[in-house]
């Protein structure tokens, strides 16, 4: 869903914090670029998220001159036109990115508030790495914990208190671009989750949302580990033993 577009580049998916004219269009016309717009115009050429380093190579490359990795740091992380896609990368908003976040468990709110439901850990992480986020799950998972507008509503299921504003986390200037940005959000998180019960649903190791043991309270027709062969069930963690035995019997049974 697009705020805006460069009038004069063409681009239309600029962000919330983004302006026209862009970085891209400054340097056209022959204008200095400071290390914040010199870093957005390099991630104007990106295909997804940069790490620091990358970005100062790409700036030295295009403009000739290398600026101190540290103060370029401190610029990109200030310049809310640079999306934090995880420790030491940024993207723009055009990259499915959430203009604002700087933190794992910020991201979470936005996505638990755009989806407005309880999601579980594994859900929450799939769709935040869908999004375009690089992360290690344990990571999210202590966020998870340690914050307290997220309400943990089961043993494996989370929520963000409605009570709890996120505005502070400075996703936009307006409202009406905020929840822009939210619906944005919304819709990819939506999408994120039907490939996520998609997959489970084809693995043969687990059951789907969708299944009917969930829907109307059957048992499924067959053992959900009876296609799945040993290496599989041992990647799901399934003592070597036990999973030996099981598809034994599976295939004894399969021969009666």
């Amino acid at each position: 869903m697009s705020l805006r577009t460069c009038t004069l580049c063409g681009c239309g998916d600029l962000g919330p914090w983004e302006a026209s004219p862009c970085p891209s269009v400054l340097a056209a016309r022959g204008k200095s670029l400071g290390n914040a717009d010199a870093a957005v115009y390099v991630l104007e050429r990106a295909d997804g998220p940069l790490s620091i380093y990358d970005i100062q190579r790409g700036i030295t490359r295009n403009f000739g001159w290398e600026p101190y990795r540290p103060s370029l740091t401190v610029s990109v992380a200030n310049d809310l036109r640079c999306c934090w896609a995880g420790k030491g990368l940024y993207a723009l908003y055009r990259h499915g990115l959430i203009p604002g976040p700087r933190k794992l468990v910020d991201v979470a709110k936005i996505v638990l508030q755009a989806q407005d439901t309880e999601l579980t850990a594994d859900e929450i992480s799939f769709a935040m790495r869908h999004l375009g986020y690089r992360f290690q799950k344990q990571s999210l998972i202590n966020a998870l914990l340690k914050e307290r507008s997220i309400e943990r509503v089961a043993w494996r299921t989370w929520v963000f208190g409605t009570d709890r504003p996120i505005s502070n986390i400075r996703v936009a200037p307006t409202v009406t671009k905020f929840e822009r940005v939210v619906e944005r959000v919304r819709q990819s998180v939506s999408l994120a989750l039907v490939e996520h019960r998609r997959r489970l649903s084809r693995t043969g190791l687990g059951l789907a949302d969708t299944d009917s043991i969930y829907t109307d309270g059957s048992q499924p027709p067959a053992e959900p580990w009876r296609d799945a062969s040993l290496s599989e069930v041992v990647e799901r963690g399934m003592a070597p033993e036990r999973a030996r035995s099981l598809c034994d019997a599976t295939c004894d049974s399969d021969r009666d």
